[in-house]
């Protein structure tokens, strides 16, 4: 029986692997240069702001998950953006989430327990953000 979950699990190992799929976005908007999104995630957000801004073409990306009851969101700013402060967006946002947040000028990131807050807070920054890229 031992030797047969042995055969069993190196068969398993030797199947090629389903490409890892991307978050799940639950809802989005574009204005110019600028993308938010609410996605369903469960890694870390600052990674994931990454690969979608380089997907998205995006010179600014708002990106927020709840899970667990928290909201986390991440603002993440091109570098080649030097007058826009990701941490003062971020800081914008504390109230509609019910938080607060941190981080460098091109990588901020907030979390709080207005989980009703995701949509408010992702139209908030979207905007704010569009009107100084």
């Amino acid at each position: 029986a031992v030797r047969a979950e042995l055969e069993q699990a190196r068969r398993e190992a030797k199947k090629p692997k389903a490409a890892a799929a991307g978050p799940e976005i639950i809802w989005r908007d574009q204005k110019e240069q600028v993308v938010a999104l609410e996605v369903r995630h469960e890694g870390s957000l600052r990674d994931l702001s990454d690969q979608l801004r380089a997907q998205e073409h995006a010179l600014a990306l708002v990106v927020a998950a709840v899970n667990d009851g928290k909201l986390s969101l991440v603002v993440n700013v091109d570098k080649s953006l030097e007058g826009i402060d990701a941490v003062a967006i971020v800081r914008e946002l504390g109230p509609i989430i019910g938080g607060g947040g941190g981080g460098r000028p091109n990588l901020a990131e907030a979390g709080g327990k207005n989980v009703e807050g995701v949509r408010q807070a992702l139209e908030a920054a979207g905007a704010r953000l569009a009107e100084l890229v």
